[in-house]
């Protein structure tokens, strides 16, 4: 009740001090005001609260050479509301993607930026890094991030080990709209015809707070797209950000892409020794390069190269180089020795121990074989590789049996059984103890 009076006063001394036929001088100044709401049950500080709310409130009040004054003509805040309730919602989303393409970046030659995509299974699979940075409206973002880690277009994602996710803070949400329409409003009102009617101060004024807006919005974007997630074993990993450049970075793919070099992720090249320790490449066993390109690209929680092909070709060239392991084509075996770039487009092409003998020559007779391949799920691409080499043996059958000990293959029932009955392939789902 109090503020009530002492705003109902204040205003009141203004509008009298406005009745002039003076041209200069014309309205109350602040101390003017302060004495009329002078009471012995007033605290002071209370004035410029008032005062603050009457410039803001008041359509009709205006604040000029430092006195507030009543005008004919409805002050700025009148102008600025009245094109800010012009401002659609589609219009805002439509800003708020624009603001993410502006500061998202062009990837620095590391990544494949993808920005806000409706569907998470529309994100590229490709063997590059790839930044996907989540829509604000994503309902559940950890459940979106797994979509996109599963699935791809109409099938199952091969490079999961090259997505990285930026993932925004919701509760800004709310603040992020209204900042972006506000914004929207000031611009309007920039490029309206009726901004040159406006008085200077006016026009100064909507110029500076347009600046100010664009920079709050700006701000808004960068303390909510923080969170940093890739996928791991089992799910996924949030990558905590420690690099004080990473913070200062101008754009999202410097942000992401200087976080992972901190966390020693985003690698520019990978040590031979950890090929021969991760794939075990041992005496009598055999690695395909395309399976080390898929350690790298295919299986989740691996480092992240810069650029898969260049960084795992110059792994096997070092490994070769020192004596690591060998490398064989049909019966040629590289050890110690330079790798020429054709064996590595070779599809024959094997890692071996630098020790292994070389293959048996083949056999003249033809006799019944039998292949069985074991692998995990998430290593699959080998088994694409040898349907592409075995689709040409009419008479073969082929037996697929996958174990899931977790029991989540139950999700993908129904649309695996649609896919196997498309192409006529028979299914069993035997029940295990």
């Amino acid at each position: 009740m109090l503020r009530a009076n002492c705003t109902g006063r204040a205003a009141t001394c203004a509008f009298l001090y406005s009745i002039s036929a003076a041209t200069r001088d014309v309205g109350a100044t602040e101390e003017e005001i302060r004495t009329a709401l002078l009471r012995p049950d007033i605290n002071p500080a209370m004035a410029s609260e008032v005062l603050g709310r009457l410039r803001e409130g008041l359509w009709y009040l205006r604040y000029r050479d430092r006195r507030y004054l009543f005008t004919a003509r409805p002050n700025l805040n009148k102008v600025i509301l009245d094109f800010e309730a012009e401002v659609t919602a589609e219009g805002v989303e439509e800003a708020l993607r624009d603001w993410l393409e502006r500061l998202a970046g062009k990837g620095g030659g590391v990544f494949q930026v993808v920005i806000a995509p409706e569907d998470p299974r529309n994100v590229p699979d490709r063997a590059q890094p790839t930044l996907v940075v989540l829509p604000l409206d994503a309902p559940d973002p950890r459940e979106w991030m797994m979509q996109a880690v599963q699935f791809a277009g109409e099938g199952l994602r091969t490079n999961r080990n090259m997505l990285v996710f930026l993932v925004p803070e919701t509760a800004r949400l709310a603040a992020l709209h209204a900042a972006v329409r506000r914004w929207l409003a000031l611009r309007e009102i920039v490029q309206s015809p009726s901004f040159k009617e406006l008085e200077r101060d006016d026009r100064d004024q909507v110029q500076d707070q347009w600046k100010d807006k664009e920079a709050e919005v700006e701000a808004l974007l960068r303390q909510a797209y923080q969170d940093i997630y890739r996928p791991g074993d089992g799910g996924l990993a949030r990558l905590s950000v420690r690099s004080p450049e990473a913070i200062r970075a101008k754009s999202f793919d410097q942000y992401v892409s200087q976080a992972l070099e901190g966390a020693g992720i985003l690698l520019e090249r990978v040590a031979p020794e950890y090929l021969k320790e991760t794939l075990r490449v041992e005496e009598a066993r055999e690695v395909p390069l395309s399976q080390v390109s898929n350690l790298f690209t295919g299986v989740a929680g691996q480092p992240m190269p810069r650029d898969p092909q260049r960084v795992v070709h110059q792994a096997v060239a070092e490994g070769v180089q020192q004596g690591l392991f060998g490398v064989r084509v049909g019966e040629q075996v590289y050890v110690r020795q330079e790798v020429p770039e054709e064996v590595f487009r070779d599809p024959r092409a094997v890692l071996v121990s630098p020790e292994a003998p070389p293959p048996p020559p083949p056999s003249l007779e033809r006799r019944p074989l039998t292949l069985r391949v074991r692998t995990s799920a998430g290593l699959l691409y080998p088994l694409l590789q040898a349907a592409q080499r075995l689709k040409d043996l009419r008479d073969a059958s082929v037996l697929l049996e996958v174990h899931d000990p977790t029991g989540e293959m139950a999700r993908l029932r129904a649309e695996l059984e649609k896919l196997l009955q498309d192409y006529g392939c028979t299914a069993e789902w035997p029940e295990e103890p």
